[in-house]
């Protein structure tokens, strides 16, 4: 009879951390954590890992691994590792494990309750950046903020701006606020439900909502289904556009509110004598409302149907994944 994971991974990480215990050296700490792993992450993914292990748990650098390889561990680490390395070969992330995300060159806190940052991430990030006036003074709201970490890193680019997070998990909003603290980041986190019927005001939206279909475990490696907070990771019921439905009727009551403000200036101006009317606003910079969403890259022709009725534009990750859509729409 077969025996059950959970119990080979604990006997793996025994085996290991005893063979640790005979030959307690920098170098057999490796072997040691190495070995188990390889047969979950392959070798490449497995050194990768390794290397975060040691960095975060003793801050230094590979270059001091090398001179310090055949010294003995201390106790205290000894007993870190095996920690470690049994809830590694449970499929917890490491980054849960370390309790450590690094995004745009900075390191985020996770506490195990928010969604891992990922890279696509900090290229829909970087298009923000890259492609909204950083002269003017924007309000952007982080829709569903999690960690904090995509606020945090356009509220430090761009002091001038106005960014806001928004989450409805209060230990999301925890961890975005430990991070926000940790950073000094100019934002402010807001407890709202993205199904709210009004928001904080924006002119930018960033969203990564969540897009997979209730019943859809099965599409997930084990370690994020197991472990990443599902309220960040599922839409309700297997609609994978519920929440992109959401975007484009906050967006469109967005467009129909500043119409409507709009109005009410122009006939109150009317009201004035016509050497006291205020100056018209600036017409180099054209108000609009701006979202920039990640979503999953079999839905992105349906997910840019929702918003066809506003300038799209859709843009590819690193690997040439559909992966990202930008919507403005003009007040």
């Amino acid at each position: 009879m077969s025996q059950p994971k959970s119990a080979i991974s604990h006997q793996a990480a025994a085996d290991s951390a005893q063979s640790t215990d005979v030959d307690r050296s920098w170098h057999a700490a490796r072997i040691s954590f190495s070995a188990p792993l390889k047969t979950l992450y392959g070798d490449s993914e497995t050194d990768a890992m390794w290397w975060r292990w040691y960095e975060n748990r003793t801050g230094g650098t590979r270059l001091d691994w090398i001179n310090r390889r055949w010294q003995p561990m201390d106790l205290v680490r000894c007993k870190q590792l095996r920690r470690d390395l049994e809830l590694l070969l449970e499929l917890r992330p490491l980054a849960y494990v370390l309790d450590e995300a690094w995004f745009m060159n900075r390191k985020y806190a996770l506490r195990g309750a928010v969604l891992i940052p990922r890279p696509e991430t900090e290229e829909l990030v970087a298009w923000v950046l890259d492609r909204e006036n950083e002269n003017r003074r924007l309000q952007l709201l982080d829709v569903g903020c999690g960690s904090g970490a995509i606020a945090c890193s356009i509220g430090l680019e761009r002091p001038n701006w106005k960014v806001r997070g928004m989450d409805i998990d209060p230990k999301a909003l925890s961890v975005a606020r430990l991070n926000a603290r940790k950073h000094h980041a100019p934002v402010r986190i807001h407890q709202v439900d993205m199904r709210a019927e009004r928001w904080p005001s924006w002119d930018v939206v960033v969203c990564n909502p969540p897009y997979i279909g209730q019943g859809m475990e099965h599409t997930l490696s084990p370690g994020v289904a197991q472990h990443e907070p599902h309220l960040a990771l599922f839409a309700p019921q297997a609609d994978s556009l519920y929440y992109y439905r959401v975007l484009a009727d906050q967006l469109r009551k967005a467009i129909d509110a500043s119409r409507s403000i709009k109005k009410r200036a122009v006939s109150i101006q009317r009201g004035f004598m016509a050497g006291d009317l205020p100056r018209e606003p600036d017409q180099r910079q054209p108000c609009s409302k701006v979202m920039y969403m990640e979503m999953p890259s079999d839905c992105a022709a349906s997910i840019r149907d929702l918003f066809g009725a506003w300038d799209t534009e859709m843009r590819c990750d690193a690997q040439g994944v559909a992966r990202m859509l930008r919507v403005s729409a003009e007040r």
